[in-house]
């Protein structure tokens, strides 16, 4: 038996309909997302989008995550409690907590981890599938909200393939890491209005896996998702419905207790350092109006089929329009088979005027504590400062501009909501229209190239020498490294550079040792203590020797300097008793020697 819901105009979608329309659409985001990428899919084993900044880190933090969550797979729990303890800033504890963890990231990519070992390809197919993911997580909720396959698809599009995404974000995988939310609210929609069981834990998946792709996202997102719920409870006339109630519930004390085990460590270490983003620091890290201003031109199309959906917000309903159908029958004829379809047309403009209310809040969120423009600061209050001061976790959280990432998923769907309107008005002609203007969107946004493995420059200091160009294989320093003992902890000099430093993780994240060295979001005082000395040793040469007193191991990456400092460098360490291990393509290991306890020498 095939059932049938309600579609736009009196019309039937069938579940034989809908099941072709994703696989079409998944196969159009994937079409998509490799020709965007281009040179990346040339090279997915080897090329870094973007530059060899934080994406390194992010690999390197994969890496480590991904190693330990294997060893748990393995049986091995107690790697569960070393998660935390990434080996950078040595002796710091709880390192993972200075920065995103990355953990939903890593359980996507396991199976090429453990096939390759390859962080540059787990990376590239982490980013990749974000923009696939995100299309067809918007596709499948547009469709499910609007009923319009086209107008769907073109939501999908506005979603994944915005300059926000390919430019301004593309090295800040957690920030593209935004699928999981229409996923999540594709789920309650179809629980809620449909009492799939599976539709619940569905969305409960989704949610967990966008407060482990970023903590940004944790604290952004929640109260969409809530309101959200509460919305349709209220459109399907379920607001008095126990059993919806109780599955929400339920779903949301299993989110909690899959997410707070992840939540401890951060409040741990914000404790312990005492570390909180001053306002200042979040204003200027928050999108300003000019910013928007300069976004425009590549948000006209989704924003002109948004004013169509304004239009069918304040429409009044004409008398073709499909009757409501009770709840009841809703419920009996969409239970086992989840199918694309129009709601009634006053619960369809509720959802739009939810949305566009939804896209205010995240706009005037975005723009952070103060509304800025032309340098200027309008008299206009900025409701952020009411999370930061007052909702826990918000003040250790800089960047409200990200809030930016929901405008982009909100008002996609709103798109979505005016294509329909225009395709129910004009038939295949609005059809024709919507189609067009989509292909108009994908030329403005369309990227000439990837910017592939940019080097980022580092003051008084040469480029990196060849050897330390990301790549799958160790070069034979590293090799050696990972011959030493499993308690060893390494510095490596040039130190504190942030572009030296990530690429000293990034080949941690495969030899497996500490350092001395690292990079995240938060430095702890120890580390930055170190940095300050070691960043010229030879000008305090004591306290030099002091600060490399908990590394076992030294590497000098002579090629950083031009000036000849690197050599200096080794011929101090040996003179005061560091032992040569390894000299190859310029880099030099040196055994330390409890170097600190004895400078008589």
């Amino acid at each position: 038996m095939i059932h049938l819901l309600p579609g736009p105009a009196g019309t039937q979608v069938t579940g034989a309909r809908a099941r072709p329309s994703s696989l079409v659409a998944l196969a159009l985001f994937a079409s998509l997302t490799l020709a965007m990428a281009w040179p990346v899919t040339r090279d997915l084993g080897g090329s870094v989008p973007g530059d060899y900044g934080d994406p390194l880190f992010v690999m390197a933090v994969l890496g480590w995550v991904a190693r330990h969550l294997t060893t748990v797979a393995l049986g091995h729990f107690d790697a569960l409690d070393r998660l935390w303890h990434v080996a950078i800033f040595h002796p710091e504890p709880n390192t993972l907590a200075l920065s995103e963890h990355f953990v939903a990231q890593a359980v996507q990519v396991l199976p090429v981890y453990w096939l390759t070992g390859n962080l540059i390809l787990c990376y590239n197919l982490a980013l990749l599938s974000s923009f696939v993911l995100t299309g067809l997580g918007t596709f499948l909720l547009a469709r499910d909200l609007w009923g319009r396959v086209v107008a769907a698809l073109a939501a999908g599009v506005f979603a994944a393939f915005n300059e926000y995404r390919l430019v301004h974000e593309l090295g800040h995988l957690h920030v593209l890491s935004i699928q999981w939310l229409p996923f999540a609210l594709l789920g309650l929609h179809r629980f809620i209005a449909y009492g799939s069981t599976s539709a619940l834990w569905g969305a409960g998946l989704a949610i967990v896996a966008l407060n482990l792709s970023a903590g940004y996202y944790m604290l952004y997102c929640a109260p969409f998702v809530a309101v959200f719920a509460v919305v349709e409870l209220a459109r399907t006339k379920r607001l008095g419905s126990w059993r919806h109630w109780v599955g929400l519930a339920v779903a949301a004390v299993s989110v909690a207790l899959v997410t707070v085990p992840f939540v401890l460590p951060y409040l741990y270490m914000q404790r312990r350092l005492g570390f909180v983003r001053s306002i200042d620091e979040v204003i200027r890290f928050s999108a300003t109006l000019d910013h928007y201003r300069a976004a425009l031109p590549g948000l006209i199309v989704p924003l002109t089929l948004a004013m169509f959906a304004l239009v069918a917000l304040v429409k009044a309903p004409s008398p073709s329009e499909a009757p409501e159908t009770a709840p009841a029958d809703e419920e009996r004829l969409a239970k086992p088979i989840f199918t694309p379809g129009c709601r009634n047309p006053r619960r369809q403009r509720a959802m739009i005027g939810v949305l566009f209310v939804f896209l205010a809040l995240a706009f005037w969120l975005s723009l952070g504590p103060v509304v800025r423009t032309g340098g200027a600061t309008l008299d206009v209050p900025g409701i952020y400062t009411l999370l930061h001061q007052h909702v826990p976790g918000f003040s250790g959280l800089r960047v409200a501009a990200r809030f930016a990432a929901l405008v982009l998923i909100f008002l996609p769907l709103l798109a979505a909501a005016g294509a329909a309107f225009l395709e129910r008005q004009v038939g295949l002609a609005g059809r024709l229209l919507v189609l067009i203007m989509t292909g108009v969107f994908l030329w403005q946004t369309w990227p000439a190239a990837l910017p592939v493995n940019t080097v980022l420059p580092s003051p008084g200091l040469a480029s990196p020498p060849g050897y330390l160009r990301p790549s799958p294989r160790l070069p034979e320093i590293y090799r050696a490294v990972s011959g030493l003992d499993a308690d060893a902890v390494i510095a490596e000099l040039p130190f504190g550079d942030p572009y030296y430093e990530v690429r000293y993780m990034f080949f941690a994240a495969t030899h497996g040792r500490r350092l001395l060295n690292g990079y995240s979001g938060i430095f702890p005082p120890s580390y930055l203590a170190r940095q300050r000395t070691l960043a010229s040793p030879l000008d305090q040469p004591a306290a030099a020797l002091e600060a490399l007193a908990p590394a076992t191991h030294v590497i000098v990456h002579e090629g950083a300097w031009t000036d000849g400092e690197g050599s200096r460098l080794v011929a101090w360490l040996e003179s005061v008793g560091a032992a040569p291990v390894l000299t190859v393509e310029g880099a030099h290991l040196l055994a330390l020697r409890d170097l600190a306890r004895d400078t008589s020498r």
